[in-house]
């Protein structure tokens, strides 16, 4: 079944008041039933939604710039979470394979980081380091800055921001 016939299913609550009606013969006593089935129906759509929200990602995009490879990460991934993980693996991937060592993760449309995805960036360090290389987040927001140094990963996670001259400098 697809996303789509599930979708029209759950949100079609008079066909489905209409056959338990139907099954049961009898509305007045199915009443309860019925509101109990509906609201499972409910909860069944927002999940649906937002497992084909999640789905529906784009993966970063990955640029050779200047001797580095630069991880973008778009609005799909504004808010990063444990359950991105899985869409962000190219990032461990790509730490333990390039040449040269380096990574940049540009996280300008990003507004949240939690911790799952702070400490794969801090895996993702270590097999750098291990290289001779580094990863750095270019033009983290201030909550994404406070978050890493309030873990006091600075040294371990650097934190770069686009110059008006289109380089990079320490936040």
């Amino acid at each position: 079944m697809d996303c789509a016939f599930l979708q029209h299913l759950v949100t079609s609550e008079r066909v489905i008041a209409h056959c338990l009606t139907e099954c049961f013969h009898t509305p007045q006593a199915g009443q309860p039933f019925l509101e109990s089935v509906v609201r499972s129906f409910r909860q069944a759509a927002k999940t649906i939604n937002q497992g084909a929200a999640h789905m529906a990602k784009t993966s970063p995009l990955v640029k050779f710039v200047d001797g580095s490879f630069e991880i973008v990460l778009g609005p799909d991934f504004s808010h990063l979470y444990e359950h991105d993980l899985d869409d962000l693996r190219m990032i461990l991937l790509l730490a333990e394979s390039v040449e040269p060592p380096q990574l940049i993760v540009d996280m300008s449309q990003v507004k949240f980081i939690g911790s799952a995805v702070i400490g794969m960036f801090v895996t993702a360090s270590k097999s750098l380091a291990s290289r001779g290389g580094t990863i750095s987040l270019l033009n983290p927001n201030q909550l994404c800055q406070t978050a890493i140094s309030l873990a006091r990963l600075n040294s371990i996670l650097p934190m770069l921001k686009t110059n008006e001259a289109g380089g990079t400098e320490p936040v």
